[in-house]
């Protein structure tokens, strides 16, 4: 059992993810600092919807943990990823000053799907110590390209994102190396539509928010609420890393191999971090404006309440993903769809029936609404837990 050289490859990854996240974050708080509140309501909205399309990314990543790619295939995605990066270089290069968001967006969109294909690759092979260079390149490119560039109306922070990504797949092509791993049994639809419910709910639960208060308010209270977002996210994203870190392993117990004391722990984190978030929420109205005031350069005027629903939210889709996430391993996808389709029906709906939504009014009902969905997908260990008492 190789739990040493494992937990070191672990412990960097997480390092590095850390740092990303320092970088995502400064990325985000550079582009607050220097954008109004209505042309950071734009950015914020901007990444949302590509989020929305990041799915496909994500699904190419999650399907390449089922499933292995022979080593033809793997360098066609390699070769194909790599000339796609250097073209979407050489375009950024030359006309980067008049090129639209929406090319922006095609591209960004059509290098995620190149780069987390490998990135699933690497996963499946719990390759952390790649992964974690590829994160580092990726988040560190991302922060430091809009101090390189001065360009009108601030566009260097929406090139920041496809040239982040462009760079990320030239270094996978000098560190992701083709290995020779059996093709895995053949593609069951079960398999494919787990990857795709977990690449739904990787790339909406994060912006499912900034996307209904955007559509039902004015843009200088949608871009105070994503600024509130900013720093209410960040529980979130490490508990969805630690997740990610769990799922190879998870997949492997439910194909029968044995559960190890690696994934013990990765299992009791997940539920440490949940309970984090439940025992910080109350302390955001202290912490927030605080943290805002060191990031951003300006303090954030909002309700308390505002943060302490806002945190409570991302608490509950940790809990909503990982049951998620746990059912899809099993490939029981029945209920997980089911429920799913409720919530984001269910937000989408609220926010469509209204021209105007009270924020406290929405994440008061969407936390409602994803407990709802975390009790659904618990009923068999509460009901289990009544019959035994």
């Amino acid at each position: 059992m190789r739990i040493l050289p494992i937990a070191f490859k672990f412990a960097v990854f997480n390092l590095a993810h850390f740092f990303g996240l320092l970088f995502s974050y400064g990325h985000q708080a550079h582009a607050s600092a220097c954008l109004s509140t209505a042309d950071f309501a734009f950015f914020s909205l901007w990444h949302a919807y590509m989020g929305i399309f990041f799915m496909l990314g994500s699904f190419a990543q999650y399907s390449m943990n089922y499933f292995s790619l022979s080593s033809k295939h793997q360098i066609i995605w390699r070769k194909g990823s790599t000339l796609f990066a250097i073209f979407s270089l050489f375009l950024l290069a030359v006309a980067y000053q008049r090129i639209s968001f929406i090319h922006l967006a095609i591209l960004s969109i059509a290098l995620n799907v190149g780069m987390s294909g490998w990135l699933g690759q690497l996963q499946r092979q719990m390759a952390f110590e790649r992964l974690s260079f590829i994160l580092f390149i990726s988040f560190g490119v991302r922060f430091v390209l809009p101090f390189c560039l001065s360009i009108k109306e601030n566009t260097q922070f929406f090139l920041a994102t496809p040239f982040a990504f462009a760079m990320a797949t030239l270094a996978l092509t000098v560190i992701g190396n083709v290995q020779d791993s059996p093709p895995k049994t053949t593609w069951h639809y079960k398999q494919l539509l787990a990857s795709s419910l977990l690449a739904l709910c990787t790339t909406l639960f994060p912006v499912m928010d900034i996307l209904a208060v955007s559509h039902c308010t004015p843009p200088s209270t949608s871009g105070l609420f994503a600024q509130i977002s900013l720093f209410t996210r960040v529980p979130y994203y490490v508990c969805i890393l630690i997740m990610q870190l769990t799922l190879p392993y998870r997949i492997s117990i439910a194909q029968g191999h044995s559960k190890t004391i690696y994934q013990r722990l990765l299992t009791q984190a997940e539920g440490l971090c949940i309970l984090a978030i439940v025992l910080v929420a109350p302390f955001t109205p202290t912490l927030v404006p605080f943290a805002a005031k060191q990031m951003v350069g300006k303090a954030l005027y909002v309700e308390p309440v505002w943060l302490i629903l806002s945190t409570f939210c991302f608490g509950a889709l940790v809990a909503l993903y990982r049951e998620i996430q746990v059912r899809c391993t099993r490939l029981e996808l029945r209920l997980p769809s089911l429920i799913l389709v409720i919530v984001i029906a269910s937000l989408v709906l609220f926010t469509h029936l209204q021209h105007e939504v009270n924020i406290t009014y929405y994440m008061k009902f969407a936390l409602f609404i994803y407990i709802g969905g975390v009790l659904a997908l618990q009923g068999d260990r509460i009901r289990h837990w009544f019959q035994t008492r």
